[in-house]
């Protein structure tokens, strides 16, 4: 009840205390009179504190936690910032109210400021003095690596400095720390800590890299290695240069040809053209083959390209399987082109 009424005269000094500075020339405010909104926001304001009470009598800390924080919202107080901190030291989030309580002593008051503003400042000091000798530390003893490239988490919040072994202040309880390096080393441990303990956790993160994931099922990784191209290339070669040979052997052909063509009428030669005659003939067949060989070559790259060769597997596959493997070969009747599956 007494906090309530402080509380509540603290409130209607702030009122005051805007209605001054309204007051004050040069601040542009015209009326020294306190708006309907202002009022509507002081009372809010008090309601709420009201129920925040309740709730911190009943220890009921994380609904007093919400009161305080929306009735600073509505209208800024030092003391619901204070008894916020209260709230949070009943959850047992005493490092929470450390820091809430050094933020009601850091924060600049203007003189016309009420007393109550003032009184909260001081009952901080006090809370912060009797509070932070309970408040445990954690000191962490980091092997495997440089604190320089190592970053530090506890309970996968990141703290700065504990990598050096500086202390960290902890709540009391059970934490996890986690110690990652930049290379992808990591290594973590679990404690606890009682009121007012120091403790030192040992980690060491001189182990493997943290492994990447396995890529999703049906996804092949980047950096798996492609398939061979030199098969088909080979082909596609060897194929490109019979073609131009039979090409320009069939263009020899053609005009050796027609020259002989001239000197045997109705297909009929002399004696001294019979040897002629069999060279042009042998062109011929030469130009035929090269083409036929250009052509197959042709088209075994071409199913190179689209089918992977016999015993093929997938990388990092234990099984291999069955490929497309074509076979060139002479028969009775000219160049065959078979296919095993």
């Amino acid at each position: 009840m007494v906090l309530r009424t402080t509380v509540r005269n603290g409130l209607a000094a702030a009122g005051l205390a805007f209605l001054a500075l309204a007051a004050v020339p040069g601040t542009g405010l015209a009326q020294p009179q306190e708006t309907a909104e202002g009022q509507a926001r002081r009372a809010e304001a008090g309601k709420l504190a009201d129920q925040g009470f309740d709730l911190l009598k009943n220890k009921r800390w994380d609904e007093a936690l919400e009161k305080f924080r929306v009735a600073d919202n509505t209208l800024h107080s030092p003391m619901f910032v204070l008894f916020q901190a209260r709230a949070e030291e009943g959850r047992g989030h005493w490092v929470e109210a450390q820091k809430l309580m050094q933020r009601v002593i850091d924060e600049r008051l203007p003189e016309y400021a009420p007393e109550n503003f003032w009184q909260a400042k001081q009952e901080a000091k006090q809370a912060l003095a009797a509070l932070s000798p309970r408040v445990p530390s954690v000191s962490l003893k980091l092997s495997g690596a440089e604190p320089a490239t190592t970053t530090v988490t506890i309970d996968d919040r990141p703290v700065e400095g504990a990598a050096s072994g500086s202390p960290v202040p902890v709540n009391p309880g059970r934490h996890k720390v986690v110690a990652t390096t930049t290379d992808g080393r990591q290594a973590d441990k679990t404690f606890s800590v009682g009121e007012g303990e120091k403790r030192e956790v040992a980690i060491d993160v001189g182990g493997a890299a943290v492994s990447p994931p396995p890529p999703p099922e049906g996804e092949t990784p980047s950096s798996a290695p492609g398939r061979s191209w030199v098969a088909p290339g080979l082909t596609y070669g060897i194929g490109g240069a019979a073609l131009l040979v039979g090409v320009i052997t069939g263009g020899v052909f053609i005009g050796r040809a027609n020259d002989l063509k001239d000197k045997c009428p109705e297909n009929h030669c002399s004696p001294d053209d019979e040897g002629e005659g069999k060279s042009v003939s042998t062109l011929g067949t030469v130009s035929t083959v090269f083409l036929v060989l250009g052509g197959v070559g042709i088209v075994v790259g071409t199913i190179f390209v689209f089918v992977p060769l016999e015993g093929s597997s997938d990388p990092g596959s234990a099984q291999t399987t069955a490929r497309y493997a074509p076979e060139l070969g002479v028969g009775p009747t000219g160049l065959q082109l078979r296919g095993r599956f």
